[in-house]
């Protein structure tokens, strides 16, 4: 487990730790965003899950982030129980 202040630090991170199974993704991030880390996780590592955790509720942005490999979407201010729902269900195998 690790943290990452931005999504060049997270790849950076990956020469250290081992890849992660889950991973909490904000979208607004120095550098490198939730956007653009999440369009390198889907090409560079397939088989984490993200789960978002962000405070924008853009449509746009909620869209773009699903295209990119997001497993589930939450919004900052949303309860423990939402989250707890969300990390639950994101980390759970499909059939797509």
């Amino acid at each position: 487990m690790f943290e990452a202040n931005n999504g060049k630090e997270f790849i950076q991170q990956l020469e250290t730790y081992p890849a992660p199974h889950i991973v909490l993704l904000d979208i607004t991030m120095p550098e490198m965003d939730g956007i653009e880390t999440a369009a390198w996780m889907k090409e560079n590592l397939p088989a984490a899950k993200i789960l978002v955790l962000s405070v924008t509720d853009s449509e746009t942005i909620i869209i773009s982030m699903l295209k990119h490999g997001a497993r589930g979407y939450i919004l900052k201010s949303s309860k423990p129980v939402v989250f707890k729902q969300a990390l639950t269900v994101s980390v759970t195998p499909t059939s797509i």
